[in-house]
């Protein structure tokens, strides 16, 4: 993950990462490191990195993720969803952005589809 400090001050545009299909697994020590990062700019990244949706087919896949994200979304404070589709990743996102333009805070229950 790196140390990051360039890109905290260089981006004010809120985004939303997109993740698709299986990820490679991190070793431990990059998860480590990883983590830390997260927890040390939490701050600054709250202000424009509004959700990270994963997009998963399988419906058990799914549920099992979303139990794994609710600890994530606590221990980091960025929002974590899952969908089924590419469609609702990107329907999602839009629906998160344009809350978070609106002054809404764009919350709503997660998904579990």
């Amino acid at each position: 993950m790196g140390t990051g400090d360039g890109f905290l001050p260089r981006h004010s545009m809120p985004f939303v990462v997109i993740m698709e299909g299986d990820q490679p697994a991190e070793n431990r020590e990059d998860r480590k490191a990883g983590g830390i990062w997260l927890k040390r700019n939490k701050t600054a990244l709250a202000a424009t990195w509004k959700a990270v949706i994963g997009i998963e087919a399988s419906a058990i896949k799914r549920a099992a993720i979303q139990v794994q994200m609710s600890l994530a979304t606590k221990a980091f404070g960025t929002r974590l969803e899952i969908v089924a589709s590419q469609k609702e990743a990107l329907d999602l996102a839009e629906t998160i952005l344009k809350a978070k333009a609106d002054g809404t805070d764009g919350w709503y229950p997660p998904r579990l589809s």
